[in-house]
């Protein structure tokens, strides 16, 4: 038998980091792109400022991901 339970979990951290996320690399991606175009190698240093960014936002999510089932678990299992 089931009890029809519904769980909410609070999400507007994660899509506000989400979303800065992806705007921090846009931004760098449009700068690394007009410098590559431009013919100069200063592009190679917004290249790894936007790979760093990519790593810390799944870095981030990953822990707020871990962080929201733990709690989950938490709940149920007391």
């Amino acid at each position: 038998m089931t009890n029809n339970l519904g769980i909410l979990v609070k999400g507007s951290v994660v899509k506000s980091e989400h979303f800065y996320w992806k705007s921090e690399k846009a931004s760098l991606q449009g700068v690394r792109d007009r410098l590559r175009n431009l013919g100069l190698t200063t592009w190679i240093k917004y290249h790894m400022l936007m790979q760093r960014a990519e790593a810390k936002y799944h870095r981030k999510l990953g822990h707020l991901y871990r962080r929201a089932i733990r709690s989950l678990a938490e709940s149920f299992g007391s």
